[in-house]
C-alpha cells in the first residue's frame, strides 16, 4: 500500500513527471491521540480545498442561488460550497 512512500508524511499533489500517485498513510506503534489526528486531517483538508481553489477558483465552489443547487459536477465538493 505505502511501500514506495515514507509513512507519516503528507502527499496531496503528483510528484514531477506524474509519477506514482500515492496516498498519505499515518501509522506507528503507539495509538495516536485525536488531538495529533485532528492536525493531519485540519491540514490536508485546508491544503486540499486550497489546492481546487487555485485550480478552478473559489466562484466554481459556490452554491448557485438561481437553480438551488452547487455548480460543481463532484458531489464531493458540493460540500465544499455548504
Amino acid at each position: 500500500m505505502a511501500m514506495f512512500g515514507k509513512l507519516n508524511t503528507t502527499y496531496l499533489h503528483n510528484e514531477e513527471g506524474g509519477k506514482l500517485n500515492r496516498g498519505s498513510f499515518y501509522f506507528r506503534p503507539s495509538k495516536w491521540t485525536v488531538a495529533e489526528m485532528y492536525e493531519i486531517m485540519v491540514d490536508i483538508a485546508e491544503r486540499s480545498v486550497l489546492y481546487y481553489f487555485s485550480r478552478y477558483s473559489e466562484d466554481h465552489f459556490r452554491h448557485s442561488e438561481r437553480s438551488g443547487s452547487a455548480r460543481s459536477q463532484s458531489p464531493g465538493v458540493a460540500l465544499l460550497a455548504q
